[in-house]
C-alpha cells in the first residue's frame, strides 16, 4: 500500500505494452535477461510476470512465484528515489500480509538494498535460478575429467576458425 492506503496496480505484460515497458527495462542497463519485456511476455506461463508503472518507476511482481509468506517482485526500474519505490513494494506486500521476495537481483540492486535497508533482508544465491549452468571458473579453466570433451571441442574451434575469429568481451564472430 501506499502512503495513501492504495496497493500496486499490476496489469499483464502484453504486445501492445511492451514498447512502454522496454523504456524502463532499457534503462536499468544491467544486462540480466530476466529485465527484459521480450523475457517477461515469453516466460509469462511460468513466472505470470505482471507490470505496474507508477511515480516513475515499473514495478514487476511474478505472480507466478507468490506463496503463501511472500510476494515476489523484481527490482523497481525508473528514475527518481529509488528507497521511496522500494519502500513501495515493501507497503504493497504489507497490504497483502505478506513479505517481499526479490529475485535477480543485480549486485549494484542488492548493494543498494544493503545499504539502504541494513538487516532487513536475507541474501541467498540460489543456484536453481541461476542464469547460467557453469560458473566463471568452470567456463574459464573447464577442469577435471568431465568437462575434457569441452577442452576438446575448444581445442578443435581454435584450431579450425582462430586465425580468423575475432573475441571481445560481448562477443564472439567468424569473420569470414
Amino acid at each position: 500500500m501506499s502512503d495513501d492506503g492504495r496497493a500496486l496496480s499490476f496489469g499483464e505484460v502484453t504486445l501492445d505494452n511492451w514498447k512502454e515497458i522496454y523504456a524502463y527495462t532499457s534503462e536499468y542497463g544491467e544486462g540480466s535477461c530476466q529485465h527484459s519485456p521480450v523475457s517477461m511476455y515469453s516466460l509469462a506461463g511460468k513466472y505470470r510476470d505482471s507490470v505496474c508503472i507508477e511515480d516513475g518507476f515499473l514495478f514487476v511482481l511474478r505472480s507466478g512465484l507468490c506463496d503463501d509468506t511472500y510476494r515476489v517482485y523484481l527490482a523497481p526500474m525508473g528514475k527518481g528515489d529509488l528507497k521511496k519505490a522500494y519502500w513501495r513494494i515493501l507497503s504493497d506486500a504489507a497490504g497483502y500480509g505478506k513479505k517481499v521476495r526479490f529475485l535477480t537481483l543485480t549486485k549494484t540492486q542488492a548493494e543498494f538494498l544493503r545499504t539502504s535497508f541494513p538487516e532487513r533482508f536475507d541474501f541467498t544465491n540460489d543456484g536453481n535460478l541461476a542464469e547460467y549452468i557453469f560458473s566463471v571458473e568452470t567456463m574459464r579453466d573447464f577442469p577435471g575429467k568431465a568437462h575434457a570433451r569441452r577442452r576438446t571441442e575448444i581445442r578443435s574451434f581454435w584450431r579450425d576458425f582462430g586465425d580468423r575469429t575475432e573475441v571481445s568481451l560481448t562477443r564472439i564472430r567468424i569473420l569470414y
